[in-house]
């Protein structure tokens, strides 16, 4: 049915985004020194998170919770002499972490003292329902998780979505011109707003995870 491809599309869309990987040395610490400093960076952020089996000749194997707004999934152990934590997440939040963890464990340091500000709440949301370009460059400016490019990018591809489904509805069956007062409305209104919903949580929820980590106090280098 039209109405189940349409679900499937704005579902994968939205929701089947790459992992990417960062893994962090440290020669000077054990492995149950640097999982102190990911129990209590987790603590702080109010992540719950659940052991796994080992995997790889790694000794600790953490994920988050299935609701968690913290997608990220950390491999601790020991290769050649060193410790070895991998941190394993969605776009962004392996950069976040490594500078979290890195920061902890050189408490001294002096290079990590960038602060950002907490996002406003509600402002959000009003944007994504205008456009969910909108809403991102909302979520994602002047945070730790994204960066100006990746922000562009993003919301570039909101708007070329945003304006292919509002020509995919709009679009008669008759004829092949755009028609989104007419029969079109309905198909168009349908797209649009599902797309416009599915933004909705996924804006929501990286303003939650920019808040949490700025209500903890961690700083950054950039």
């Amino acid at each position: 049915m039209l109405s189940n491809r349409i679900f499937r599309f704005l579902t994968i869309f939205v929701s089947a985004l790459p992992l990417f990987a960062s893994t962090i040395e440290y020669p000077n610490s054990t492995p149950d020194a640097v999982l102190a400093v990911q129990e209590n960076t987790f603590k702080r952020l109010g992540i719950q998170t659940f052991p796994r089996e080992e995997m790889d000749g790694f000794l600790y194997h953490y994920s988050p919770g299935f609701f968690s707004p913290f997608p990220v999934h950390s491999y601790i152990g020991t290769f050649g002499g060193l410790t070895v934590l991998r941190i394993e997440g969605s776009p962004g939040q392996e950069k976040v972490f490594r500078e979290i963890f890195e920061s902890q464990l050189n408490p001294d340091s002096t290079l990590y003292s960038k602060s950002y500000g907490k996002k406003i709440p509600g402002i959000g949301p009003l944007l994504t329902l205008v456009s969910p370009a909108l809403g991102h460059i909302y979520a994602y400016s002047y945070s730790p998780f994204g960066n100006t490019l990746q922000t562009a990018l993003s919301a570039t591809s909101l708007l070329l979505t945003d304006a292919m489904l509002f020509w995919v509805g709009s679009k008669t069956f008759f004829t092949h011109s755009i028609d989104p007062f007419d029969r079109g409305l309905i198909a168009t209104s349908i797209l649009m707003g599902g797309f416009r919903v599915a933004s909705l949580y996924y804006n929501f929820r990286a303003e939650e995870r920019h808040n949490r980590v700025v209500e903890a106090g961690f700083r950054f280098s950039y």
